[in-house]
């Protein structure tokens, strides 16, 4: 019924004159790293968002939510990440962690 479902073409052979059915699905690579996956939505997720002129916070969005940068020192012992400028509204639409913040060497640290 869904062979060709199972193994990749619906073509068929009889035993001893070769089998030209079989899987030919390509596949991707494995890329699991055995890491927890955290899957957010957010488009921002691991970028630094500022609002220029509206807000003077410099943040890094983590598990959906803004980590606020202690100071420059900070971002840039972070790996000086990609830095997106939005406007106020949307950067106040990002969720902040009032739990963490990222120490001036770049490390997220607890309040």
């Amino acid at each position: 019924m869904f062979k060709d479902k199972l193994f990749g073409n619906n073509t068929t052979s009889l035993p001893g004159y070769g089998n030209t059915g079989g899987n030919t699905n390509n596949s991707g690579a494995n890329t699991d790293t055995g890491m927890p996956q955290v899957i957010t939505g957010n488009p921002y997720e691991g970028m630094v968002v500022r609002s220029p002129g509206n807000d003077e916070g410099w943040y890094r969005v983590l598990n959906g939510k803004r980590v606020v940068y202690q100071s420059i020192d900070g971002y840039t012992n972070d790996g000086s990440r990609v830095i997106v400028d939005l406007p106020i509204n949307e950067l106040n639409q990002i969720p902040a962690n009032t739990q963490q913040y990222i120490n001036d060497s770049g490390q997220v640290t607890r309040w």
